[in-house]
């Protein structure tokens, strides 16, 4: 196969061409011919390599190797995935363990704003029957559809119950609320495989990547 360089007009790379098939210098001096003349490989491309050579070869037409690029060859790394975000994204089901039916309540309003957003909210509260037009389960056992995040609204200390629950049950992700930590039942769920946010709002993480 026939050497291979890049051809360039007006400092800028086209592609390669068999060196057969480079058109030829123009002589004369003229500046418009002179724009028109190929230039090749040195210092003429704005990236500042200093030198570029035959693909897949590792020497130069000289038999040096390449002189190294003067830019920054270290790609910068993707941005980090949100895993909060595609959690919502990809969640369509989710149990709110201790959701009232007092529109008052900070869970009704968090629910309802899931709810208003295309989510299937099931209350699980063994105090009420319904909640948002949704039959309410005494406990998340008695959920008979698949559950794709638990969310707690419950103390504390009344957590490591529930967790237990939805790992029974392989619950993959489960939301503790504001003020709602229990850092054992956190770390126990997660060794189960579980994905676990903990005291934060599903409302307002919702919000912040949404809307």
């Amino acid at each position: 196969m026939a050497p291979l360089c890049w051809f360039a007009t007006s400092r800028r790379l086209k592609a390669w061409l068999p060196v057969s098939d480079l058109p030829p210098p123009v002589v004369g001096g003229d500046s418009e011919a002179e724009e028109k003349r190929p230039s090749f490989c040195i210092a003429t491309c704005s990236l500042g390599i200093d030198f570029l050579s035959e693909p897949g070869k590792e020497n130069g037409p000289s038999g040096h190797p390449p002189a190294q690029p003067r830019y920054n060859t270290i790609m910068a790394s993707a941005p980090p995935a949100d895993p909060i975000a595609e959690l919502l994204k990809r969640s369509k089901t989710i149990a709110v363990v201790g959701l009232s039916d007092n529109p008052l309540r900070p869970s009704h309003g968090v629910s309802a704003y899931m709810q208003a957003q295309g989510y299937r909210i099931i209350p699980v509260n063994p105090r009420i029957t319904e909640a948002l037009g949704e039959k309410a389960y005494s406990t998340l056992h008695d959920v008979p559809d698949r559950i794709d995040i638990v969310n707690i609204f419950r103390r504390s200390e009344l957590v490591a119950e529930i967790v237990d629950e939805a790992i029974v049950l392989k619950v993959p992700a489960i939301w503790m609320q504001e003020r709602v930590i229990n850092e054992k039942a956190a770390a126990k769920a997660r060794t189960a495989g579980a994905f676990v946010v903990m005291d934060r709002c599903i409302l307002k993480e919702h919000k912040a990547r949404f809307r």
